[in-house]
This record gives structure tokens, sequence and C-alpha cells, in this order.
């Protein structure tokens, strides 16, 4: 695949090369490549900057403030012969003047251009002799062609009605933040204490420069009428500028309350925010202000005047308060509510990390912008990935409202599974969006009966005693936990225990409920068993929807009766930013050369094995057809990484789907025995091919892990398998049981690097397109917020008799 080639030109001062550089350090290096054209004072010392963070970039003498006729002419011939010695594919342009050139090069060379628009406010008070010379730039250069990317929708408007461009040539892509790294993290006792405040009294932030723009004088006289008020609220005001000297004087003569403290600016503004409760912000104008996105994303519940993005960032759906510019008066009445009303303030902190979550997660930002460059760029830049061969469930179009979800599962951390992994990305993607997850699972022994793991909780419900006692135990103490959880949205992973108890639940909690089918062959085995028929009537008539993860399992639901509406098609998903290939791989071998000989792996082509040793997954199989492979390249090592499934404590929650494969294959020449591995991304980059012999499969997440790292696979015809890989396309399939046909496969894998590439790329671009861990939470979250609402006839009728009532909240949901 040829990559997307960018061409970026910028000013390289400010939040313009801020951005820049963050948004092409954050693009798929395996779909985009880009080159800078560092303009203006500081582009020397940006470029380096660009560079060291493996970014391609040059600089371009070109005034920034007047018009030089002769520079700015030969600005753009460079622009158009870098464009053309690049091959560029698309061009994006930051600030008005590169903006004006990269489209005037955009409409000469037929290249698509984009111009991210810095912030219309900036552009309406620009004052003096450079207000003419701004307007003029932006409207010759709207006349021009491309696309503009507005950073708020109020931005867009202002534009529109401007005249500046075309409506129809506007698309929106709000800035958006790393919220990982902004988020509450227990750390307010040791930050407080960091910056001279006590952490038991509610602390009021102001972080910012003390310039006109951000009205710290307004703020100050706020406090002179809020803060005697409030003596045990602390108000700290941080930053730099040429306003700060007023407020220190005010401070020093003794005029500011004692409760005012002055910070200087604050490096780390991430782990500042983690001491505060309320972060207030004073601006006269602004675009989309970082800081309030930033505090609002650590958990600080905002007062903010209602200019520009300000008003977009907050909303009007209770994430904070907002006040008039220039009006301390009204700031003040703001500050003393969130100061009087400790439950509003906290309801404000949940609804305001619950918004950045919802519409400035950078990752959201990322996503449209990879979006917008594969539509606009060069019909014939890239290649397309692979499209699903079944129609998913629809992706949400808007973030869901926070809920109360509850799964139930057999087994959990530190029980580790191909399941148990996928539920714990799944949860953790969940709740990072405001949803409060509980999980509710099997206590085997050395298990604690609940603990919190990662952020989640985790309720362990004992299953002890002999067999048929050990199930009933597990069956009402889970239905029991589910009616203490009270849920909005109950979701069992498997149609074995996890779902009785789950029907269970339903029936004295009348919340939805949707259940997941692990594998083919599943359903047919739970309506085989004693009492199947009844089971089978009570899932068709109760479960509220069943998430499908191949067409295989749609296929065998539908015929055990369960309605085609009911089957939601969702996939199971892989983190493809955790799973990625080694970089470079494909042109420089020196990385996978260096990370094999520090996993103390050979040299030649690897096949890799990674998964349980269960009956179903056929080792055996792939070790009957090695020495064939072996023949035919006496180079080559098969890897086995794979375990049964265990406790901390040693209790095996696989027994009874454990294989046993005999010694002698496992000891054969060119095998080699890797055990567990902890560390399965570094192993996946590290080898060549993918073997998955299984007989049946859901969807194994193994294989989507290997497709993701841009392994060229090699697996069975079976369950969801045939939906992902296309054979020679993005993969190798063979019929399973064929051992002739799976060494032949691997044979033409091992002795064609080429083809190992080519495959490995295809199939890693299906992964990002369809399969991505993201893109699975947003369909299920769609699915819990569908099922929560009023049956209609086309989503079928749930049970009538059961009741139907709010939830009961038995907590917080954080």
């Amino acid at each position: 695949m040829s990559k997307i080639r960018i061409l970026a030109l910028t000013k390289s001062t400010g939040g313009i090369a801020f951005y820049n550089k963050m948004l092409l350090s954050a693009l798929d290096a395996e779909l985009f490549e880009s080159h800078t054209i560092c303009f203006s004072e500081n582009a020397e010392t940006y470029a380096a900057g660009l560079r060291e963070a493996g970014l391609s970039a040059e600089t371009c003498a070109m005034d920034r403030y007047r018009i030089n006729p002769g520079g700015d002419l030969r600005a753009l011939q460079h622009v158009r012969r870098v464009a053309k010695e690049r091959q560029a594919d698309i061009l994006i342009c930051h600030g008005s003047k590169a903006g004006f050139i990269g489209r005037a090069v955009g409409l000469l060379d037929g290249i698509p251009a984009i111009y991210r628009q810095a912030s219309m406010p900036f552009l309406r008070r620009v004052q003096g002799k450079k207000a003419p010379y701004y307007w003029l730039l932006e409207h010759l250069a709207g006349r021009l062609g491309g696309t503009l990317v507005a950073i708020t929708e109020h931005a867009r408007r202002e534009t529109r009605d401007r005249n500046v461009v075309k409506d129809r040539a506007i698309r929106v892509i709000r800035t958006g933040i790393d919220t990982d790294r902004f988020r509450p993290n227990g750390l307010r006792q040791e930050v407080a204490a960091e910056l001279g405040l006590d952490p038991a009294r509610p602390i009021v932030g102001w972080l910012g420069r003390f310039e006109p723009q951000k009205a710290p004088m307004d703020y100050v006289e706020a406090l002179l009428q809020v803060a005697p008020r409030h003596p045990d609220a602390q108000f700290v005001m941080a930053g730099e500028g040429r306003l700060r000297g007023e407020v220190e004087a005010l401070a020093t003569s003794g005029q500011l309350p004692a409760n005012v403290q002055l910070l200087p600016w604050q490096a780390d503004p991430a782990r500042a925010f983690q001491a505060m409760d309320v972060y207030a912000l004073s601006s006269l104008w602004e675009g989309l202000p970082l800081t309030l996105l930033e505090a609002m994303a650590c958990g600080c519940a905002p007062v903010s005047t209602t200019v520009d993005g300000c008003a977009e960032a907050i909303g009007t759906d209770g994430a904070g308060i907002l006040v008039p510019p220039a009006d301390p008066a009204a700031m003040a009445v703001a500050l003393d509510r969130m100061l009087s009303d400790a439950d509003f303030r906290q309801s404000c902190s949940d609804a305001a990390r619950a918004r950045v979550l919802q519409l400035f997660d950078r990752r959201r930002m990322v996503g449209e912008w990879e979006a917008l460059l594969r539509e606009k760029a060069r019909p014939d830049a890239h290649a397309l990935p692979v499209a699903p061969k079944r129609a998913l469930h629809p992706l949400p179009e808007q973030q869901a409202q926070p809920m109360k979800i509850c799964m139930v599962i057999s087994s959990y951390h530190p029980v580790v599974g191909g399941a148990e992994k996928q539920l714990a990305q799944l949860a953790r993607l969940m709740a990072d969006q405001g949803h409060h997850l509980r999980i509710i699972t099997r206590r085997y022994p050395g298990l604690a009966p609940f603990e919190v793991i990662n952020g989640i909780e985790v309720e362990r419900i004992a299953c002890s005693g002999p067999k048929p006692i050990g199930a009933a135990r597990f069956l009402f103490g889970a239905a029991a936990a589910i009616r203490r959880f009270g849920p909005d949205v109950i979701h069992c992973h498997s149609t074995f225990s996890p779902t009785l108890a789950g029907l269970l639940g339903r029936m004295m909690t009348g919340r939805p409920l949707l259940a997941k089918p692990m594998c083919s062959g599943e359903v047919a085995s739970v309506c085989g068993k004693m009492g199947g028929s009844i089971r089978q009537r009570a899932m068709a008539t109760y479960v509220d929807g069943f998430a499908a993860v191949s067409r295989e399992i749609e296929t065998e639901l539908r015929a055990h009766g369960i309605a085609p509406q009911k089957i939601l098609p969702i996939p199971n998903g892989v983190d493809t930013r955790t799973f990625s290939p080694c970089p470079n791989a494909a042109e420089d071998n020196a990385a996978k050369a260096a990370l094999r000989q520090e996993l103390g792996l050979p040299a030649g082509p690897l096949v890799l094995f990674a998964g349980r040793i269960a009956r179903q997954k056929r080792l055996p199989l792939l070790l009957e057809a090695w020495p064939d492979v072996l023949a035919a390249c006496p180079e080559a090592r098969l890897l086995i990484a794979g375990a049964n499934r265990q406790t901390a404590a040693g209790h095996n929650a696989g027994s009874g789907d454990a294989d046993s494969v005999p010694e002698a294959l496992l000891t054969q020449p060119g095998v080699i025995r890797l055990g567990h591995v902890d560390d399965m991304p570094s192993y996946l980059r590290a080898v060549d091919v993918f073997a998955l012999p299984s007989d049946r499969e859901g969807l194994s997440n193994a294989l989507l892990e290997a497709c993701a790292s841009g392994l060229a696979v090699v697996a069975s015809d079976v369950g969801g398998t045939e939906d992902v890989i296309e054979n020679g396309i993005n993969g190798r399939l063979f019929a399973p049981g064929n051992r002739a046909a799976l060494a032949q496969a691997l044979i033409d894998l091992v002795q064609s690097p080429e083809s190992c590439r080519r495959l490995g790329a295809a199939a890693r671009r299906t992964m990002i397109a369809h399969y991505d861990i993201r893109i699975t939470a947003q369909r299920l979250l769609a699915a819990y917020s569908d099922l929560k609402r009023p049956p209609t006839p086309e989503r079928g009728t749930r049970d009538q008799h059961a009741p139907r009532h709010t939830p009961q909240h038995d907590g917080g949901t954080r």
C-alpha cells in the first residue's frame, strides 16, 4: 500500500505550530507520511523539533506580517517544487499566509488543500494595520478552493456568515486533548501538598497567561467579592505575563484576601489540575482554549465566560457554569454556587469529563482528520482496506449518555484468556467515556470477593462445592449481585451460565439483556443439554439482543429460533495502537532484528502459534504439518506461545478444554516452546507469520492481534475468521483439518517475504478500518442505548410482564 503523502505548511510559533506537530505525530504511520515546510521566525528550531519527533521538515524564508511580492512568490514556487518532488497527495495549511500559499498551489497544481483555521475570534479582534492584511488573505484564499477546517461549530457559523468561504467547504474538527494524560488520577493530597495547599479544603484554580485577553483583573475583582464569603476555600492563580505584576502588587499590599494565593506557571497542568475542584476562566475572547478542556478532563468543575469556543466546550447540559465576559459580579455568583453546593459541583465535574470524552478527545480528532485526509487525497493515493463481508452494527451518531453497565463473565483477571482481555479493554474504554461498569464473575480459590482492577469494579461470586451446587451458587449469587448493582443494561459474555445468571437478573431488575455467544457451536451446545429446549425458549423470549461476532454465529442463532432483529452484528476488536508492526519493518529489517535479539529469538522466518492449548485450537495439526515446512525451508522456526488459563493461585480455569499434545510433536526439530508470554505485542512484531489452525472459533482475539501487528496470517476458514480474511488479499485460508493445505500455505509465505509484507499490510488496514477496539466499544454502546429505549416493531418486543423502573444507583458513577 502506498501511503498518503502530506505536505504541511505552517508558521513556526504558538498554538499553530503545536497543533501541526501534535496532529502529524498522531496520524497512523501505516497510512500517512508527512513533510512540513516551516515559515516565519523560529523556523530552524521548530523544524529541528519536528525531526526529533521523527517527522520530516525543512524551512523556508517568508515574512509573516507583511506582503513581500518577491519573497512571497519565491515561497510559493518553493512549495510547488517540494510538492512535485515529494509527489504530495494533499496539502495541510496552518496560518493565514500559509493558507493562502497552500491553496494557491493546490489550485495551480491540482493538489487537494485543507486549511486549518486557527481562530475566527483572533481574526475578528486583529486591530490596526494588521486587520486589513489578515482579512484580505482570508477572503482571497477562500476563493481559491480547498477545504477549511474550523475548530468549533461557532467558528464554522461565523466563517460562513462573514462569507469567508461557502458553508459546503467547511468541516468542523474540534481540537482534541490527550484524555489519557488529563484524567482524574487520585493524586489530590499529594499535588495539593506540593503546591502548598490544604487538600481538605475546596480549591479553585485559574491557570493562564496574565494578559489582557485572559482578563485576570476581572477575575481578581470577582475574588474580592467571593473569597471573603468562603474562608474555607482556597483560590489559586498560576501563570506569567504582563499583568502579573499588578496582581502581585495587590497581594503585597494586603488587598487580596488571605485565601488567594499566587503560584508560578505550572509546567505540568495535568498534575496541577489533580488538586483542583473548580477551574475558572475569565477570558474576553477565545478560540477553543485547551486549558479549559484539560481541566474538565481532569474532573474540575468549570466556570467560564461565555465567549466563542468556551460556550461550546461546556455546553448547556450541566457540565459547568457560563457567565458573561467582563462581568466580575456574575463570575463571583457562579463561584459562590460551586463552593456552596458540593453535590452540584460533583455533578458538574462528572458531566464535564464526560463531555470532553464525547466531543474533545484527541483520538476522535485524529480519527476525523484521518477520515478527511482519506476522503480528500488524490484518488490514487492509497489502497482501501478489505471491506467486511457482512453489514456491521452501526456506529452511534452521538456519544451515549452515561450508563451503569453490568458485565457477566465466567472468569476474569487475573484469569487471562482472549475473552477476559477483550472485556478488560472494552470496560476501560467505556469507563473513560463516563460509564459506570461492574464485572460479575466466578470466584476461584485465592481471589478476593471484590476488588477494583484498572479502575473497574469486579465482584466475584463463590462457586465452590460439587459441580451442580457450585453452578447454582454462581447463578443465584450473580443474579443477586446484578440486582444490587441496579444496572441500566446487562451484558453476558457466553450463552452458558453467564446468560442464565443474566436472565435471572433481568427478571429481578427489568433491565435489558445483551448476550454474546463466544464461538460457533455454543448456542447449539446450550440447546442440546438437559433442559435445553427451556433455555432456548427463555433466550428467544427474554434476551433483548445477541451480539454476534461472526456470520456463522448469526446463522446459528437464527437456526435456534432467535428473531433476526435481535441479532446484532458486533465483532470483537483489537487495540491497533498496542498491537502494531515493528517500525519501518517494510523498509528496514534492523529494528526487527534488534527486537529478536532482545527476545532471544533466532534469525530466519518465524511462524507463531499463540493461544490457549485447547482442543478447538488444533495445535497438533500445525505440529504435524511442520516437518513439511521445515523440509522446504530448513531455517524456519515455529514458536509456540500458549498455556491454559490459570489464576494467581494456580487454579486452572480451562482444564476441561485442555488438549493433550504428544511430546514428540513438541520436541521435533524447528519447534520452540515459549510457554506463557506476557509481552505478546513484542513477539508479534518480531515474527513473520501467524498460524491459527482452529476447527471452530467465534472471532479470535489472537487473530485480530496478529492482523493489527501487520503479520501474514494462515488460518482455517471457520467462524469469524472467514469474515475478516479474504484469501490471498489480507491473509491465507485453508479448509479446517487439511494438513497439506496448511503446510503449503506456510511454505508459500516463509519463502516469500514480499508476500508476507503485502498480506500483513492489508490485514492491518482491515483492522484499523473495521476492527479497532474503540469502534467495537462504540458499537456496543450504541446497542446498549438502543436496548434501553422502548421496544419498536422493528426491534421486536420485550417481555411485557417484566418490571420497568428507574435503576437505583448504589453510589457514585465515577
